[in-house]
């Protein structure tokens, strides 16, 4: 067979400079031989529907490979022999013409070699028949309408053990198909499969090796097969979905290794670890083609005599949940800090959350909380520069790639793929698989001190919030909006300029990077809260709804684009007198036109909140949904005067209170002592349906 020449991997440690050259890969392929059917009358069956089990006739198969499978034997010119193991089973299915209904059997082999003989108790009529590897239980589905389309849901796992010269039983996920029932089946593989050697005296001390991506590598997929091969048949991901895959055992110099993954084109990067503080990462440099059932050979790579990337630290657990509840898990991890600088964004990430839990209503649910400080190392300080659009000027070798505008934030962004794999990897809250990565939001700390903070959220729940050391935690100030609605209740009166006396009613909040802190995580990507600030010149059209309100995580129900249905009426206005009895300051709740980036069309709770100028005080209504979703991720449920019981309607700005943040940390010093820097309201959130 003639090698495919594909591309040439350079691999780049993560953490230091030294490269690593791979052979040039090839494309390898299996050797097929004629299969044949063993004639069995008993395989002539009614050609009518069957029960759910199939029909109660024995029968035999006989079934092959025309590519790679459980035992691979490696030839000379690059392909695999694929041989079957005594008790390997497959599932097979038949479907009415109509796609009215089907059965499925399982059918079992104790022989072995190139090809074998599979034979079950029941039989299948003639028809559509469809055959999968491993014989375990598969989803089938039927879609609706005049077009029907078969659809299984297969899966892929994420965790495979390491076989030399070959993958583990049941991995390599198989398809063959036929019209007779008896006829020869020749299977063909839906995975892809990466091959490497490896070399070095450290090879003994490996016990997992990590394959990552920025795209789906396993997990559940949906597949509609067409016909006899894979060349039309259509698969798309879905469910739970990976785009990591381990491979974990014992590994031997100059053994063949595999790992079995689903198609597609992209980047990987393989982590080889001992299961304790020892590994080495490497990376490909250009995009690396998997193709169905092919094998993408990335050679011998050679790993030295001993581990190369800095000592990992292990995650800090710094506030654990006392109540009787599931904890609420949220999570700190670093952007663009090298190995060196780990103190610094210790205290950071500290500092962020004692902040955060000096704010209401986290303050006083802090109970329910476990808050992890994670710890990733990145090869170069700061963040990647843009042009802000998006195009890169200045690229730094970050952890996660975050990037903005040297002047401008609009288009702030990292690879959130990256952020849910590494939170997989390394939160122990989802390790040990209590909690998923949509109950789990992200404060990002990014070693750059330019101005800036986003947030992007999901449909689902999960999100991440981007936040830079800005100015070295020197002083920072944010501004009521100068322009403000002439009526509450009717948009078309227009705008009017907003008077000194009501700024200074309002007052004027100063502060530093915390407060973007408390504003993009705490209100953002927690607190599913939209802005509430708005442009003079930025105006949201009439409409009836908000489409964020009916997500399965609502988002920005603390806004309204109507001013007589409120989300805040039933549970807050309607009760305002009993709020009044116990805090005079809940006067200050209302319906005020303004908000969601505009002057009029959307309406608020409340004039000022940390959504308008990033004080560290959220209005009523925001903070009864934080208690909202506090409760919701923790599985208890929201009583009103449970949390009015325990709510503080303090706002430190106007009520003149001691700070709610503690000091900052003396991480960097700020040259002299300048005044509060006017900064603009941030970005509003980047939003993604799923």
């Amino acid at each position: 067979m003639k090698k495919h020449l594909l591309f040439l991997a350079m691999l780049t440690l993560a953490a230091c400079s030294r490269v690593s050259t791979l052979p040039e890969p090839y494309e390898g392929t299996a050797i097929v031989r004629p299969l044949l059917v063993s004639s069995d009358p008993a395989n002539a069956v009614p050609n009518k529907p069957a029960p759910a089990s199939g029909i109660p006739v024995p029968s035999t198969v006989k079934a092959g490979y025309d590519q790679t499978r459980t035992y691979l034997q490696g030839t000379p010119d690059g392909g695999a022999k694929v041989f079957w193991s005594p008790g390997d089973s497959f599932m097979s299915f038949w479907l009415a013409g109509d796609l009215s209904g089907y059965s499925n059997i399982t059918m079992t082999t104790s022989g072995s070699g190139a090809y074998a003989e599979f034979s079950s108790d029941y039989s299948l009529p003639d028809g559509l028949l469809y055959s999968f590897y491993p014989g375990v239980g598969y989803g089938l589905g039927i879609t609706p309408g005049k077009d029907k389309k078969v659809l299984f849901d297969l899966e892929l796992p994420s965790k495979q053990t390491a076989v030399e010269g070959g993958v583990a039983n049941g991995v390599n996920l198989s398809f063959a198909s036929s019209t007779v029932f008896g006829d020869e089946l020749r299977f063909h593989n839906i995975p892809s499969l990466i091959r490497f050697r490896l070399s070095g005296s450290v090879v003994s001390r490996i016990t997992s090796i990590t394959i990552r991506g920025k795209q789906q590598l396993a997990g559940h997929m949906v597949f509609t097969p067409s016909g006899e091969s894979l060349e039309n048949s259509y698969y798309s991901f879905g469910g739970d979905t990976y785009t990591s895959v381990t491979l974990s055992g014992t590994f031997r110099e100059g053994a063949d290794y595999y790992v079995a993954v689903f198609p597609g084109t992209q980047k990987l990067t393989v982590v080889f670890s001992d299961g304790a503080d020892g590994s080495t990462t490497l990376s490909s440099g250009k995009e690396i083609p998997l193709s169905m059932g092919r094998i993408a050979d990335l050679g011998s790579i050679s790993l030295g005599n001993d581990f190369r990337d800095p000592k990992p630290i292990r995650p800090v657990l710094y506030n654990e949940a006392s109540s009787n509840l599931k904890p609420v898990t949220i999570a700190v991890i670093p952007e663009g800090f090298t190995h060196e600088q780990m103190s610094t964004y210790d205290a950071l990430a500290r500092a962020a959350l004692e902040t955060l839990f000096a704010t209401e209503p986290y303050k006083s649910y802090r109970e329910y909380f476990n808050a992890w400080i994670l710890y990733a190392f990145s090869k170069e300080s700061g963040a990647s520069v843009t042009d802000g659009n998006g195009n890169i000027t200045l690229e730094r070798k970050t952890a996660f790639g975050a990037r903005w505008g040297a002047s401008s934030y609009g288009d702030m962004k990292a690879d959130g793929s990256e952020i849910n794999r590494f939170l997989q990897e390394t939160c122990p809250d989802l390790i040990d698989g209590s909690h998923s990565c949509s109950e789990v939001p992200v404060l990002m700390i990014i070693n750059d001190s330019r101005y800036g903070g986003i947030c992007s959220v999901s449909s689902e729940g999960d999100g991440y919030a981007m936040v830079p050391y800005t100015d070295y935690g020197g002083p920072l100030t944010w501004g009521y909006p100068s322009v403000t609605a002439v009526s509450d209740t009717d948009p078309a009166a227009g705008i009017r300029n907003t008077t000194q006396e009501e700024t200074e009613v309002l007052g004027i909040n100063v502060g530093d990077w915390r407060n973007i802190v408390v504003h993009e995580f705490g209100g953002h990507c927690f607190g599913r809260l939209a802005d509430e600030y708005w442009h003079n010149d930025s105006y949201k059209s009439a409409v009836s709804s908000i489409s964020t309100h009916t997500w399965p995580v609502p988002f920005g129900l603390n806004v309204s684009a109507t001013c007589t249905d409120v989300p805040w009426q039933k549970e807050i206005l309607d009760n305002l007198d009993d709020f009044l009895v116990l805090d005079s300051r809940y006067s200050r709740i209302g319906i005020w036109q303004g908000g969601d980036t505009s002057p009029i069309n959307r309406w608020r709770s409340e004039k000022i909140s940390c959504m308008i100028d990033n004080r560290f005080y959220f209005s009523t209504w925001q903070r009864a949904l934080i208690v909202k979703r506090i409760m919701q991720l923790a599985g208890g449920s929201f009583e009103l005067y449970d949390f009015v019981a325990k709510d503080n309607p303090a706002d430190p700005v106007r009520d003149k209170t001691s700070a709610s943040a503690p000091a900052a940390p003396a991480v960097k010093a700020v040259k002299g002592t300048a005044a509060p820097r006017p900064v603009p309201p941030l970005p509003p959130p980047v939003l993604n349906a799923e």
